[in-house]
């Protein structure tokens, strides 16, 4: 019997349908395999605009966004999403090199449920994933 095995993994986010949405496609790589490794369904976008367009399909648990992107971007999806009947109770993530004191204040203020600082740290997500998951 050579090699070692991998571990199963947990799945708590089993059954949780997360949409994210990042322009680089290396970082939207790496949230998905961190989602789908603890169990999650993912959809995702290259940016706002592609989003939007996938909400009008599917309305996801949670959206976990970028802010910078081009045509449009986190805060302008954020936006979009709370003055929107049919997505405003959906939490939204923000996962980005933006991390000063600011940066924070403002996703929190324009209805970001969390902020979540590039590199990504995979604990950190999974923690942010059940907390904005329990208080929607």
């Amino acid at each position: 019997m050579g090699g070692s095995q991998r571990p199963e993994p947990e799945r708590p986010l089993a059954g949780v349908v997360v949409l994210v949405v990042e322009d680089h496609p290396d970082g939207r790589e790496a949230l998905r395999y961190l989602l789908e490794w603890y169990g999650a369904e993912v959809l995702d976008a290259k940016d706002g605009c592609e989003a939007l367009r996938l909400l009008e399909a599917q309305v996801p648990d949670v959206i976990v966004s970028d802010l910078r992107m081009p045509r449009l971007d986190g805060f302008g999806l954020a936006g979009r999403v709370k003055h929107d009947v049919r997505w405003a109770a959906v939490p939204i993530v923000a996962v980005t090199a933006l991390n000063s004191p600011a940066d924070v204040r403002a996703t929190r203020e324009a209805g970001f449920a969390g902020h979540l600082a590039k590199p990504l740290d995979p604990d950190a997500l999974l923690a942010t994933m059940k907390r904005v998951r329990r208080a929607a």
